[in-house]
């Protein structure tokens, strides 16, 4: 899965960034139930403070559009959150 990211002209022709991959995701989630997220990032995605995990319509085009987000926990010196 990507990172959902605004795109204006001039980042248009950019490489594409690196992807992120969640682990053990399920098809369905039951309502008002808590989900744990588990990702790895490549080596070259540092995970930061201000990083989130949000979740988003189907239709959304912009990182704007989530429903509702949760903010990442920096892993102690490792590449993978939770």
């Amino acid at each position: 899965m990507k990172r959902m990211e605004e795109v204006s002209p001039s980042k248009s022709q950019a490489q594409p960034h690196p992807t992120m991959a969640f682990l053990n995701v399920a098809r369905t989630y039951v309502p008002n139930t808590k989900v744990e997220c588990h990702y790895t990032l490549p080596p070259s995605m540092k995970p930061s403070a201000r990083d989130w995990i949000g979740i988003f319509k189907v239709e959304a085009s912009s990182v704007r559009d989530y429903y509702t987000f949760v903010w990442c926990v920096v892993p102690d010196g490792g590449a993978e959150g939770a």
